[in-house]
């Protein structure tokens, strides 16, 4: 996992351990978009975890059009990643249409970005936004993908399932991160419903380690709230 999907993914948990903010506590609209710029190497230090409280939400209509913005793809990621701990039912919709807009091989910073918005949507869902518990349910589905524009390879490597599958299986990891209990019988649907008997292989084994990734999630949670 690269810096970037780390910082965001450390930011969601420790998001939602935390009280929500009073509106005079709330950073301006302009300290909030130089906070979503940050990445951090190695962990998010307590600081960083204390202002993603502070996020405000203001700043959301700024952040689409950065995503709207090719000159500023290479923050992209920290952009979409922001929506975790501050996006609410009305980015899901946006946030899809980024998605969407994607076309050919998508360079390094596009990559991440649609990465990272699988994770966004399950801090979402998990901090109560439905719709994008929904749309990562959606996103899970075959037919979803059948008129997907863009690539992450110009060729799959091997080993990896097609490129709809693939798109599949990252939809299934951000419902990991909602903490769902339905997430067995989504995962379950998931392998069921991939007709190729190769691909279906190598789901099986990825969907394992979702499932892992969903239990430590869950027992990360249940600590971190035991502890507070």
């Amino acid at each position: 996992m690269n810096k970037i999907l780390l910082t965001a993914t450390c930011l969601v948990f420790c998001f939602l351990q935390g009280k929500a903010q009073t509106k005079d506590s709330l950073m301006t609209v302009e300290e909030t978009i130089q906070f979503v710029q940050r990445t951090y190497i190695d962990a998010v230090p307590p600081e960083a975890i204390a202002m993603s409280k502070r996020a405000n939400p203001a700043a959301k209509e700024k952040l689409h059009q950065i995503l709207n913005d090719p000159t500023r793809q290479d923050i992209w990621p920290q952009v979409i990643g922001a929506f975790a701990y501050m996006g609410d039912r009305t980015d899901v919709a946006k946030m899809e249409n980024f998605l969407r807009k994607r076309q050919g091989v998508l360079s390094s910073a596009e990559y991440s970005a649609v990465v990272m918005l699988f994770i966004a949507y399950g801090g979402m869902g998990e901090r109560g936004v439905h719709d994008a518990k929904v749309k990562l349910k959606q996103m899970m589905k075959p037919d979803y993908w059948r008129n997907n524009k863009f690539n992450a390879y110009a060729r799959q490597p091997a080993g990896y399932p097609a490129a709809e599958n693939q798109m599949r299986l990252f939809a299934l990891h951000g419902y990991a991160y909602t903490l769902s209990d339905d997430f067995d019988q989504v995962a379950l649907e998931l392998v069921t419903s991939t007709t190729d008997a190769n691909d279906k292989k190598i789901l099986v084994q990825k969907v394992k380690e979702a499932s892992r990734m969903n239990t430590e999630y869950k027992t990360y949670m249940l600590k971190s709230k035991s502890d507070h």
